[in-house]
């Protein structure tokens, strides 16, 4: 496989998990659980994938260029809050969208911003797992094998 195809490898998974989280947590009684993750699964793998591929190796550029001789943590939490912001504000939209039934515009964003609230715990313990503990280990990895 690729190194290309690798670095995304991640992604696919922490969408896998987030849409999870997010389906379950949000399904009525009579919704069924496989069929709605499916759906929000395959709308963020079409919408929020490319734009975490984008995303993603230009805030690397960015925090490397700005923050390169800060602490790796520091490093994590500066790359990270950005993303878990951009993707966590699409997914609720999206989870809103193929889980919650609306009938018109105004209450699509009442429930948007309701669902944006409650998901902020969730993306919150991201930012710390993600910011804190995963970004500095694979950046430190990676500054091992460049050495």
């Amino acid at each position: 496989m690729s190194e290309k195809i690798k670095k995304f490898i991640p992604i696919v998974i922490l969408l896998a998990i987030i849409t999870a989280l997010l389906t379950y947590r949000k399904l009525a009684q009579e919704q069924l659980f496989l069929e709605n993750w499916l759906t929000l699964y395959a709308l963020a793998l079409l919408v929020i994938f490319p734009i975490a591929a984008v995303l993603i190796p230009t805030l690397n550029k960015l925090i490397e260029k700005l923050l390169g001789n800060k602490h790796l943590v520091i490093q994590g939490f500066a790359y990270v809050i950005p993303m878990i912001s951009i993707i966590g504000t699409l997914m609720t939209g999206l989870s809103v969208v193929v889980l919650r039934n609306y009938q018109n515009s105004n209450q699509f964003f009442q429930l948007y911003s309701s669902e944006l609230i409650n998901n902020l715990p969730i993306f919150m313990v991201m930012v710390l797992v993600v910011g804190g503990i995963v970004k500095p280990i694979v950046t430190k990895r990676k500054l091992a094998v460049k050495n």
